[in-house]
């Protein structure tokens, strides 16, 4: 199997990394689109990571933690 890495974009990693409320600082850590029909992303909360979403486009179901 190939895999094909891509990092995304400055812009669009400054505007994620700009999201800040009550002083703190929220980002999506992660995301990786795993074989074209299943996605996981990690997002964090100032030093704790608080999500841990599995999307599978073949079920349409959310995993979540």
């Amino acid at each position: 199997m190939s895999l094909d890495f891509r990092e995304t974009s400055k812009k669009f990693t400054s505007f994620m990394n700009k999201i800040a409320i009550d002083g703190v600082q929220y980002k999506e850590e992660f995301f990786m689109i795993a074989d074209g029909k299943v996605s996981i992303t990690v997002y964090r909360a100032g030093e704790k990571i608080t999500h841990v979403i599995i999307y599978d486009i073949r079920t349409t179901q959310f995993r979540t933690n």
